[in-house]
């Protein structure tokens, strides 16, 4: 009984933990500023860059960065550059609410704005500022 009890109890917990994660990804509308796409850019073109966040009138982005440790089995911490401190740090700057637009998955940056899904390959030379800003055009984010 004490086992059923524990597995339910969890179930709940990673239920729980899912719906809060999930509720960063930004939905709706939106167009990015001028110094928001160039910083989606940098974002693109930084090799330890994480998560993309930016504010609901898309005028205030911010990203967070992860360093390798070779010493260290994790990669990445919670600490001040966590997307869940620069969401607030976000939110604090603008009044009002933020957003993930994008995060790196593998060799990819992949736009989760609306569960888009455009991916970009980190492995291929895809770094050309007028090639970025014709795909945000296209998807309607610029």
């Amino acid at each position: 009984m004490k086992k059923i009890l524990g597995i339910i109890v969890l179930g709940l917990l990673l239920s729980g933990n899912a719906f809060a994660f999930g509720s960063v990804i930004g939905k709706g509308e939106i167009t990015l500023s001028k110094k928001t796409a160039a910083m989606f850019i940098a974002y693109l073109r930084s090799e330890i860059s994480q998560t993309f966040i930016i504010s609901k009138d898309g005028k205030y982005s911010n990203y967070s960065i992860c360093h390798s440790l070779k010493w260290s089995n994790r990669s990445c911490a919670g600490g001040k550059g966590s997307t869940p401190s620069l969401i607030k740090s976000c939110k604090k700057a603008t009044g009002m609410k933020c957003y993930t637009f994008a995060m790196k998955k593998g060799d990819k940056k992949i736009i989760r704005w609306n569960e888009d899904g455009y991916e970009f390959d980190l492995k291929q030379q895809q770094s050309e500022y007028d090639w970025i800003i014709k795909i945000l055009k296209n998807r309607n984010f610029y």
